[in-house]
């Protein structure tokens, strides 16, 4: 569990204003024509020094970093509500970490996408209550 510190409170403090920014964006290609995209942040690092956080109890920001990342794919990707459905973000957190100790030279961003894509199928599509 993460331990509200002064790190973690200045994190959530700058995401808040980048998450309302990217819900106001008008809609933008997610890639370039070769499919290259830039990374930003944590999501750039490898998953070995992911793991190296992790083991050392300074894992804060990636996890901030794959919070984010996730919304944003509730958000961005059509007929998703959430990737996951019955699973906590500590459920989906565990596949990653798995992903991270078996490819430790992987970029963690990639690790957060092959886990969103292996959630995608059983995504849940529509708000719980909402019909059609």
């Amino acid at each position: 569990m993460l331990r509200p510190t002064r790190r973690y409170r200045m994190l959530a403090r700058a995401l808040l204003p980048l998450t309302l920014a990217l819900l106001i964006a008008p809609p933008a290609s997610a890639a370039d024509k070769e499919g290259n995209y830039a990374v930003w942040g944590p999501g750039g690092q490898s998953c070995n020094r992911y793991n190296e956080a992790r083991a050392a109890g300074d894992d804060a920001e990636f996890r901030l970093y794959a919070m984010g990342y996730f919304t944003a794919y509730h958000t961005f990707v059509d007929d998703t509500y959430q990737l996951g459905p019955g699973k906590s973000f500590t459920d989906i957190m565990a596949m990653v970490i798995d992903y991270c100790e078996r490819t430790p030279v992987d970029s963690f961003q990639r690790a957060l996408k092959l886990t969103a894509e292996e959630l995608a199928p059983e995504r849940r599509r529509r708000a719980p209550g909402r019909r059609s």
